[in-house]
């Protein structure tokens, strides 16, 4: 086993080399989770057994505390005179956490070539498997063989035994066949990158998923996109974004799938802003062409999608358009209410609030002021008749008013429409100060009223009203998480 070596050979003492090893793998793990530095690149990498083969030499160091010890050759290093013989040495460390904790291992291509699997694959086909798990999911097993057969570098033969070795590599809760690399934000990373490199055709992906696995591919794609976005990788997000955009104009969804990915997208984000619209138009469509067929059961849903679509127009800057779909609602959800008030009137209210504030971004300030009033009156009597249920929209109308009212009231300030804007912006105040309590999530519009009401105030020339309000927004500062 041992072979001759020179005197002159350069080595390390070999608890110097391991403790070396342990302080630049502690080195690296400290540099990726170090804020100040690059930081972890939207990739993280799990620790597994280390193997170091070594060439040893059994050495008499001349110190002061001198005896027998192994010694690893070395490229660099101190240089104490030892013997000639060598020895090959193959040594195996598990690394584990300092409270003893073992630290998660996972070798895809070790477990994929096991007996149980024998799938005799290269890596990235493998990575790709990983994804379509990670991208997917799977209910049963079926779910499972259809969208692994659409990888491109997967036999026919090898797919049953891919997907068993997925669904044994992250197993999953409860009674679901597939799990995912976890966390979730490991899981997002690997899967974009893999697509974008091109392991994965979308379309045929999407083709082959149920409603369920289209609707978490798609939410894991925008979660991966925003994550790059915000962590300064634009290029990333911009490839996963229009990956995504060509493979839904390629692919047949289903109403279902598109329906879950939209009410689970992150709202709002700027970064997925044309992809939750292009879903919402998607869904809009749908209703359209339902209620053609049969209006009594599908326009309700129509006027909700269509009430939903003017509002990503309006944030994606297509005013115009915006403007008439959300007028297409209101006309469904007034026919509605008249037919059945109870059930339609607060949906009305709800798009007569959205149609007067894309009548005042059009210019259209006296429209808007009328349409924005019919929607406080109708909320004003139903939290007459149920306040418990009402009074939040209420106030929420109440600031759309104050908001309508404020543009108008520029215009036509001679005639005391300022003392009109403030009387309804200090009524939503009311309400909202009220309802906060037990609802936090309304503090920002609460914000927002009374940041309104002091523009107001200075406009009337109420200068130490209007510094009081401001003081008030400046000591009770909205708490973190919310805007």
């Amino acid at each position: 086993m041992g072979n001759a070596s020179g005197s002159d050979h350069e080595w390390m003492d070999l608890a110097d080399a391991i403790t070396l090893l342990r302080d630049q793998v502690a080195e690296a793990q400290d540099r990726i989770a170090d804020p100040t530095g690059r930081g972890d690149q939207g990739v993280l990498f799990t620790l597994g057994e280390i193997t170091l083969d070594l060439g040893l030499e059994l050495t008499g160091t001349k110190g002061v505390n001198g005896g027998l010890r192994w010694s690893v050759i070395s490229l660099g290093g101190k240089k104490e005179s030892g013997s000639k013989a060598t020895h090959t040495v193959t040594v195996k460390l598990t690394p584990h956490q300092p409270g003893g904790g073992d630290i998660d291992v996972s070798d895809w291509e070790a477990s994929a070539n096991s007996p149980a699997y024998r799938l005799d694959l290269p890596a990235p086909t493998l990575g790709a498997a990983v994804a379509v798990a990670a991208l997917c999911g799977a209910g049963t097993k079926d779910e499972a063989l259809r969208v692994i057969t659409t990888l491109p570098g997967l036999p026919a033969h090898q797919t049953e035994p891919a997907a068993a070795w997925l669904a044994s590599l992250y197993p999953a809760d409860g009674d679901r066949y597939w799990g995912s690399l976890q966390p979730d934000r490991i899981a997002e990373y690997h899967a974009s990158r893999t697509l974008t490199e091109g392991d994965i055709l979308l379309p045929a992906l999407l083709g082959a998923a149920a409603p369920g696995q289209q609707a978490q591919l798609i939410t894991v794609l925008a979660r991966a996109a925003i994550a790059h976005y915000n962590s300064g990788r634009k290029t990333a997000s911009e490839q996963v974004l229009n990956t995504m955009n060509t493979a839904l104009g390629a692919a047949p969804l289903t109403y279902q799938g598109v329906k879950t990915a939209a009410d689970a997208l992150p709202y709002p984000s700027r970064v997925i802003a044309p992809l939750a619209l292009r879903l919402t138009s998607v869904i809009a469509r749908t209703h359209q062409q339902l209620a053609a067929g049969n209006p009594a059961a599908h326009e309700p849903d129509l006027a909700a999608s269509l009430s939903n679509l003017g509002v990503q127009l309006a944030e994606a800057g297509r005013r115009s358009e915006a403007l008439t779909t959300t007028q297409e609602a209101v006309e469904i959800r007034r026919r509605l209410a008249t037919d059945n008030p109870a059930a339609h009137e607060p949906d009305l209210a709800a798009s007569l609030s959205n149609l007067g504030i894309r009548l005042a971004e059009a210019g259209r300030q006296s429209e808007a002021l009328t349409t924005t009033q019919e929607a406080v009156e109708i909320r004003r009597r139903l939290a007459t008749d149920n306040p418990a249920a009402h009074e939040p929209n209420l106030a929420a109308s109440l600031s759309n008013l104050a908001t309508s009212l404020t543009v108008f009231a520029m215009l036509l300030a001679s005639e005391g429409y300022l003392s009109v804007a403030l009387r309804a912006t200090e009524e939503a105040v009311a309400f909202y100060r009220r309802h906060v309590a037990t609802a936090p999530s309304e503090l920002p519009r609460l914000h927002t009223a009374l940041g309104l009401q002091a523009d107001l105030l200075k406009g009337l020339g109420r200068e130490d009203d209007a510094e009081a309000v401001r003081r008030w927004l400046r000591e009770n500062a909205l708490p973190p998480g919310f805007s």
